[in-house]
């Protein structure tokens, strides 16, 4: 499985704001405001993971659960 990583400005590219707001969503978290990038992984096209930063601070993570525990 090859995953692609990619950082989102998350103050610039609002599209993907919105899919990864609504893929926290997903989990139960939420997109903080404070946030100002996010790194985010993706497999054949989908959104199967995600964290944010704020300052020096990991926020907002999580994994799609058919990917966790994977290593």
């Amino acid at each position: 499985m090859t995953l692609i990583l990619k950082r989102v400005q998350l103050l610039k590219d609002k599209p993907r704001r919105e899919a990864i707001d609504r893929f926290l969503r997903q989990h139960q978290l939420s997109l903080e405001a404070d946030c100002e990038m996010a790194i985010i992984a993706e497999y054949q096209q989908r959104l199967v993971g995600c964290g944010a930063i704020a300052g020096n601070v990991l926020k907002c993570i999580a994994i799609d659960p058919s990917l966790q525990g994977r290593g």
